[in-house]
């Protein structure tokens, strides 16, 4: 039996994920910046993977959602692996 490892040819960020849970609770990104505590450029940035999701902001995000901080972190790491691969990819 063979094994074929899946390896998609997208690469999500943290932020879109993030954005659709705003999206289901009726929460504007205005109100994420206040929570977060972050300037308007840098959660924009954030939600489109232009801007790494780090420590202090996934711990943010948790309080917020209620989604444990290492989920965040992961899918920080996950989308910067794969965006990093795709880029390489002829």
């Amino acid at each position: 039996m063979s094994t074929t490892r899946f390896r998609p040819h997208y690469a999500v960020p943290p932020g879109a994920i993030l954005e659709e849970w705003l999206q289901e609770r009726g929460v504007s990104r205005e109100e994420l910046v206040l929570r977060l505590r972050r300037s308007v450029r840098t959660t924009n940035g954030m939600l489109q993977g232009r801007v790494a999701l780090r420590q202090p902001t996934a711990v943010a995000l948790a309080r917020i959602t209620g989604i444990e901080s290492p989920f965040w972190t992961n899918a920080e790491r996950r989308f910067r692996r794969r965006a990093a691969r795709l880029r390489l990819v002829p």
